[in-house]
């Protein structure tokens, strides 16, 4: 428990187990005990999660999630989803650079 709130991990013994928790996952969306359930990232993807939430809350994408360790972003409610691999995608829908980041240059 951290701050009152409890966490659990849970392992699967099967990849369609898992599909069929985490294909159902909306379900829980809006409820009032405020469970969730979310994937298991590296650092690398959590960052870039944080970095699309910041876009989310000014307003620059419509949405972001996870599926299988890819993270999917949509710009309006009506695009198409697009992958999201470096910071260098985010800074394509508008992201800034913030300090620490390496941008390759073309020549």
């Amino acid at each position: 428990m951290r701050d009152g709130k409890m966490s659990n991990i849970v392992r699967f013994l099967s990849y369609r187990q898992r599909n069929m928790v985490f294909s159902n996952k909306k379900q829980l969306k809006n409820n009032p005990d405020k469970i969730f359930i979310a994937e298991n990232l590296t650092k690398h993807r959590y960052d870039l999660i944080n970095r699309l939430n910041t876009l989310r809350t000014k307003d620059k994408i419509h949405s972001f999630w996870t599926h299988d360790g890819t993270i999917l972003v949509k710009k309006t409610d009506v695009s198409s989803p697009k992958k999201i691999k470096s910071r260098q995608d985010i800074y394509k829908l508008g992201g800034e650079v913030l300090e620490g980041d390496v941008l390759k240059m073309r020549d």
